[in-house]
């Protein structure tokens, strides 16, 4: 059988104090709500739960969130795949307006070409670029009254000349092929003439006539006029270098072209 459970002297004196301290403290607290404050000891066990509290408190809204992303992942990722095609297509979208409001201006500016003398004009689409053949296919041939060796122009100036036609649709040999040679005149006072030929895409080179003619960087050249089926005056490119040739009794210039033929897209054929 168990002894019954002896109280020590010691165990009573620690009983009695804790009584001293209890009543001491529930005293504290008692004036200390009735000035409508916090007790001392309140505020000591407060700070020393809060801590921890609020270290708890922002695990438990990180695996919260951890969780919620995992849910929303598919959401998410279907969102984006459709702001990047929202934004792919507003890009595209702009580029297309681009391209549709460059060529509007390019066609007015074609509207306002001045009319040649004695010669009419018909308006064809470039429906093929050859940069390697120096040549383009135009939509216009026989059918709109086409024949070889015209003039093909653009709002920048000359652009090439009829090399062969067929019923609707022609091939122009490029002004800045080498195979391709045109009477042209610097735009001095008085004019010098000489003949023009093809180089590379940025270059062309004009040699004169006349090994004196005054020459400055910068002079305008155009057609000379002195063919049958090109007229005069129409801009092709302006001087960037001058040369002369002492030894061989030559004077030429290169020759910065008007037209980007690369950018070309509609053309007019004078007939």
């Amino acid at each position: 059988m168990k002894e019954p459970t002896r109280i020590t002297p010691r165990d009573w004196l620690l009983l009695v104090v804790l009584m001293v301290v209890g009543v001491a403290l529930g005293r504290v607290q008692n004036v200390a709500r009735g000035r409508g404050e916090a007790d001392a000891l309140t505020s000591l066990v407060q700070t020393l739960v809060d801590a921890p509290a609020a270290t708890v408190r922002g695990a438990a809204q990180g695996i919260d969130d951890f969780w919620l992303g995992l849910i929303r992942a598919p959401s998410l990722t279907r969102e984006n795949r459709e702001l990047r095609a929202k934004l792919a297509a507003a890009k595209l979208y702009q580029e297309n307006l681009d391209a549709l409001q460059g060529k509007i201006s390019r066609l007015y500016r074609m509207l306002d070409l001045p009319e040649t003398a004695g010669r009419k004009r018909v308006i064809g689409r470039v429906t093929a670029y050859w940069p390697h053949e120096n040549r383009l296919t135009v939509s216009v041939g026989r059918r709109q009254g086409v024949i070889t060796n015209l003039a093909v122009v653009n709002q920048d100036g000359l652009v090439g000349v009829v090399q062969t036609v067929e019923e609707d649709r022609c091939q122009v040999l490029l002004v800045t092929s080498p195979s391709q040679t045109v009477g042209a005149v610097a735009l001095r006072d008085p004019p010098q003439p000489g003949l023009l030929k093809g180089q590379t895409p940025t270059r062309l080179l004009l040699e004169f006539v006349d090994t004196q003619s005054p020459l400055e960087v910068g002079d305008k050249v155009v057609t000379s006029g002195k063919s049958e089926t090109i007229p005069g005056g129409i801009p092709i490119g302006r001087i960037i270098k001058i040369e002369h040739d002492a030894d061989f009794g030559s004077r030429r210039a290169q020759v910065f072209p008007n037209v980007k033929v690369g950018e070309v897209t509609e053309v007019y054929v004078v007939l």
